[in-house]
């Protein structure tokens, strides 16, 4: 097997190209045999005409080798179609990263400006959890938000560009609402059962709150 290129291409049947050389120097001397007889044929009949100087080329006489380089061309890629080359591509690796669940809380607390006077705590959140998202490049990760109800994002996914725009959708719950409450445990519940179901072998719940459990201690479920 010889390898052409780094990238992995490689060939089956290299034996093939010793035939195929052979076939092209048989194929080159039967070529020059007929060239050798056609000139010889022309200088004949210039020698009788005595014109053969005087007399342009034709388009057919300028042309004469392009027959020969179409022929050598689809005999070099008749070969190596036969030759089987093929590219190679190993498998991926078995993946290092962990499966990282982001518990958001989305309650109205979340509203509060205290962190900076700009933005509320659900937004600082959103842009420190999409700083972590950034650097988390072999990690599939997943959101989970929570006020009273636990709701499923984003589950457990490589694709860290969708992980990313469902996090800037997250939105606070109305603070005059029946959802405005805080269910951590809830959360916590519902990704450890998705995590559960993963194969990773390393996964991570990561819970972003400003309060505390008030559905699970209230008795309210």
């Amino acid at each position: 097997m010889i390898a052409l290129l780094k990238t992995g291409w490689q060939i089956r049947e290299p034996m093939w190209f010793a035939l195929g050389l052979l076939i092209f120097i048989t194929y080159l001397i039967r070529h020059r045999q007929r060239v050798a007889m056609t000139l010889a044929s022309t200088q004949i009949w210039s020698n009788t005409a005595g014109t053969r100087s005087a007399m342009p080329k034709s388009w057919r006489q300028r042309c004469r080798t392009i027959p020969l380089i179409l022929e050598v061309l689809a005999l070099s890629a008749f070969v190596t179609a036969i030759a089987r080359p093929v590219l190679v591509e190993s498998d991926p690796p078995d993946r290092l990263g962990r499966d990282v669940l982001l518990c958001f809380d989305r309650s109205s607390s979340m509203a509060a400006l205290d962190l900076d006077p700009a933005q509320s705590r659900l937004t600082v959140g959103k842009q420190l959890a999409g700083e972590f998202l950034q650097r988390r490049v072999d990690d599939r990760l997943g959101i989970v938000t929570f006020a009273r109800y636990a709701d499923l994002v984003c589950p457990p996914t490589l694709d860290h560009n969708a992980v990313t725009e469902l996090l800037g959708s997250v939105a606070l719950v109305d603070s005059e609402g029946s959802e405005d409450a805080t269910a951590i445990g809830a959360a916590i519940g519902m990704a450890a059962n998705l995590l559960q179901r993963t194969d990773s072998a390393s996964k991570v719940i990561i819970l972003l709150t400003d309060g505390e459990e008030n559905v699970a201690t209230s008795g309210d479920l």
